[in-house]
């Protein structure tokens, strides 16, 4: 693999991880410093690293990647469950959009930038559009969803 295609790999998770925590950032704007889960910084952070765990498969295989991933999801519950303690009422957005930028971070290291750009187009498409989204299912009815099951 080549320095370019390293640089390649990393920046598209970059970006990706990046363009989610604005959002998130974004989503979270009035809450004050130090109660807010999770931003930018972190996003970025996360999805970098799983760039780093994704590209290393090439060379260690999906062990790294694995250890990585568990760890992460422990952080992210044990966060989650520090978070309930302080608001019961919490949901599991940030803690999802999370673990969505490990996977597309992980997806650009491993040679897969188009599903990773995908992957966090979709995050961010259905981070932003909560109301839209909860609108859409508030419009729902019962009958409806059957026939969509049939």
């Amino acid at each position: 693999m080549s320095e370019t295609d390293v640089i390649l790999r990393l920046g598209v998770a970059l970006i990706v991880g990046f363009g989610i925590g604005v959002e998130r950032g974004y989503s979270h704007r009035g809450v004050p410093d130090g109660q807010r889960a999770a931003g930018v910084r972190t996003f970025t952070f996360l999805a970098l690293i799983g760039a780093g765990c994704g590209l290393s498969t090439a060379f260690a295989g999906p062990w790294l990647l694995t250890a990585t991933a568990l760890g992460v999801i422990a952080f992210l519950i044990a966060a989650y469950r520090a978070g309930l303690a302080r608001s019961p009422d919490l949901g599991l957005t940030t803690e999802m959009a999370a673990v969505a930028t490990f996977v597309a971070g992980a997806l650009s290291g491993a040679g897969y930038p188009f599903a990773t750009v995908l992957t966090g187009a979709a995050a961010i498409l259905v981070l932003h559009n909560k109301p839209a989204l909860h609108k859409l299912t508030e419009g729902i009815a019962r009958d409806e969803i059957d026939a969509g099951v049939k």
